[in-house]
């Protein structure tokens, strides 16, 4: 269970740090332009502010896995909180190429723990990333009902298809 636990949350602290990575080094090398470094500063705070959120939920990861996870349901504009995480990953795509093409239709509101939602947001795109190829396009689609993540990868092997929603599966 340790090793899950440890699992789960380098999973979901990987990616607010590559953004931050990203960044700092950026900023090292003198690339971010002179008005751009106020803006890369506050992206640097919000993804840091961001894992501090991660790290003090971190023990949801053990209430899940015991079946015992209490949620703080909200309205949550799924289609913004999509536009708000694929920004802040923005520079992430830009360094592999990838473009992300959003098909969202306005206003879908649902009810749902809002770091949740963008921490299966935030697993679901790093995921198409990594499968994407260079130069690739991640299309995200948002209806009233539905929501897709389509990348150009090689897809999921057959075998693999009937564990890909067990916790913490690779």
């Amino acid at each position: 269970m340790q090793n899950t636990f440890i699992s789960g949350v380098t999973h979901d602290v990987r990616t607010p740090l590559a953004i931050v990575r990203n960044e700092a080094e950026m900023l090292e090398l003198g690339v971010v332009k002179q008005e751009d470094v106020a803006a890369t500063g506050r992206s640097l705070t919000e993804e840091v502010d961001r894992i501090d959120r991660l790290v003090s939920q971190m023990l949801e990861y053990s209430k899940l896995s015991a079946g015992n996870v209490t949620l703080s349901l909200e309205s949550v504009r799924l289609d913004a909180l999509i536009k708000e995480t694929v920004s802040r990953m923005d520079e992430w795509f830009r360094h592999k190429e990838v473009t992300v093409t959003l098909e969202l239709v306005e206003d879908a509101v649902v009810q749902a723990d809002r770091l949740a939602m963008e921490r299966v947001l935030s697993n679901f795109l790093q995921n198409a990333y990594h499968a994407s190829p260079l130069g690739g396009v991640i299309t995200i689609r948002l209806s009233e009902r539905r929501l897709e993540i389509e990348d150009e990868g090689p897809g999921i092997a057959e075998t693999m298809r009937a564990n890909i929603w067990d916790m913490y599966v690779k």
